[in-house]
Parts: structure tokens; sequence; C-alpha cells
């Protein structure tokens, strides 16, 4: 402002002309852009001759700013170690992936979303599945046909049906067989007996519907978590665990902790469908398929069929 009172000052005195005075103003705003333009191409410039960071190296500053030293956060951003979450607690823990062993507990959450987690933190086995299209009478129907029209080479009719009924059995498989495991501080009804006669889903059961089966699946989650708490401790030796029983402890605590993710993937399969209520979210219950009078022939040749349903004739689903 002060510049250009000077210019009007010299204008009005005659010292310049007013044309001459609107030039000395241009020239100044010309100057001044100039300036700027040359100032931010340096930046420009700068910028692009400054070394660029990596985006390992990114992730490697990410794991310092939570307290890690950078030789841990290095070998986690290569992969060699990776993290493991408490199913019961939320306790994040690094593992030497070379070795198996616990390197570090009581983690941020910042470093599990980091890290590579291990097998266990991956989807359920039912995670996407209509686990209701394996139970009751329209699911014990469904594995019925499925039989049938597999055996006569056209494949499985109902494929998720085929999905669920596999699951279920690779579940109650895993789950007699961890429960045949001695371990100090398990709940006392985690025994094989126990778990096949009332915990364990059958899959195609007529008499196992889905709220049924959620009551169990729950119960199941429940116990393994108990489990899962019994067994961390004795792995680590601790609750009066014997020298065996904490090896056994180390060698299935994984196939443990990865059998619970699974029961909470099919309760919360189940109750997603309305299993904790007994509907399904269409509002009907396991549900039937739709069976013809020669299908059903086939079906009681292939497959016992209980007294209780062998004149009935399900309705469509």
């Amino acid at each position: 402002e002060a510049g250009r009172d000077d210019i009007a000052k010299l204008v009005k005195t005659g010292v310049i002309t007013g044309k001459e005075g609107a030039a000395q103003l241009f020239a100044e705003a010309n100057a001044v852009r100039a300036q700027q333009r040359a100032m931010e191409l340096a930046e420009f410039e700068a910028g692009l001759k400054a070394p660029k960071v990596t985006a390992a190296e990114q992730k490697i500053q990410r794991l310092m700013e939570t307290g890690l030293d950078r030789t841990t956060a290095i070998a986690i951003a290569d992969g060699r170690i990776g993290t493991s979450k408490d199913p019961v607690t939320g306790e994040v823990t690094l593992i030497d992936k070379a070795t198996g062993s616990v390197i570090g507990r009581n983690l941020p959450q910042q470093v599990a979303e980091e890290a590579p987690a291990d097998a266990s933190e991956e989807a359920g086995l039912f995670e996407g599945l209509d686990v209701s299209k394996g139970l009751g009478l329209g699911g014990w129907a469904r594995s019925a046909v499925n039989v049938v029209t597999d055996a006569v080479g056209a494949g499985q009719k109902f494929p998720e049906a085929g999905k669920v009924e596999a699951a279920l059995k690779n579940l109650q498989t895993r789950t007699t067989l961890m429960a045949g495991i001695d371990v100090e501080g398990r709940p006392s009804n985690f025994t094989r007996e126990e778990i096949k006669l009332n915990f364990t889903i059958t899959p195609s059961e007529i008499s196992t519907g889905p709220e049924r089966a959620y009551l169990k699946a729950n119960a199941m989650v429940q116990m393994l978590e108990q489990t899962y708490a019994a067994m961390n401790i004795a792995a680590q030796g601790g609750g009066g665990a014997s020298v065996q029983q904490q090896k056994n402890a180390v060698e299935n605590i994984d196939s443990l902790k990865t059998l619970l993710r699974d029961y909470r993937s099919l309760r919360d399969a189940l109750e997603q469908k309305g299993g904790a209520t007994g509907q399904t979210t269409s509002g009907a219950t396991s549900g039937t398929v739709e069976v013809s009078p020669e299908q059903l022939g086939l079906i009681q040749k292939y497959k016992k069929v209980p007294y209780y349903v062998e004149n009935m004739t399900p309705g469509p689903d």
C-alpha cells in the first residue's frame, strides 16, 4: 500500500505519467508472482530428489510407534514374526514363526493390525453358510436326496446342505478327539462321552433343528473358552499341571483355538439365521424339501428312514 501511495504522489506531482505509474505497479506484481513460482518449483524439485519411503519402511515406522524396537518391527514386516490373539481374553502376543515361541505379550491392538495373524484368526468353518439347510427334517431330506442324486452321477442336488453336513462332521470328529486330551483344570464334563452325547451336533439329525443346534453350539463355545483358559495356564506350567499335561497343552492349544473359532462361527451362523429364537430369517423353522414318491422310495433304499417319517412326504421348502 505504501508503494502505491508513493506512485500516486509521483503521478500527482507530474514526475511520472499515470501510464508509467500503472506499468510500475504491474511490474512489481509480476516480480512477486515470479518469486512465488520459483519457490514452488524449488520445493517440487526437492521432493522429487528426496528418497522415497517404501511400504515396508512405512509399516516398520508404524510398528515402532507402538513401542516396538526396530529389530522386532523389521521381523514382523518380513513375516518372520506373527501375532496370536487369545480368543478368551483378547490378549495379543508375538509368535516367532520358526520356533513357535512367544516373544512378546500384552501388545497394543495396532500391532495385531500390522502383523500377520495365525491360522486361527482366519474365517470360521461356517462363514457364509446357511447351517439350517443341514438340520432337522429338512436337513435329513436334503442329505438323503444328495445321496441319491450323487449316487446316480448327477451330483448333489443341494450343495449347500452337503457343505454344511461335511463341516458338521468335521467339527464333530475334531471335538471328540480334543475331548480325549488330559488337561488340568478343564471342565469336568469335557469328556468324549459327555461331548458326543450332549454337545456335538450330528448333521441331518431329524431331532436337531436350528434352535437346539444353537443351544449346543453356544454351550460348546463356553466350554471351550474354559478349556482354553485352563490349557493356556497348563502350557506355561501353571495350575498344578504335570509335565505330561504341560506337553499335551503345548501340542494341542493351537488346535483348540481353531476349534473354538469354528464353534463361534457355527454359533454366529445359526444366530444370524434365527437359531437363537428357533426361527430362520424368513420366519420358518429348519425347513423341508419337496420330495416325490419316487425319490422317497430311493431315499428309503439308500438311507434308513425313521418310523415316524416313513409315510410322510415333506412339503415345499
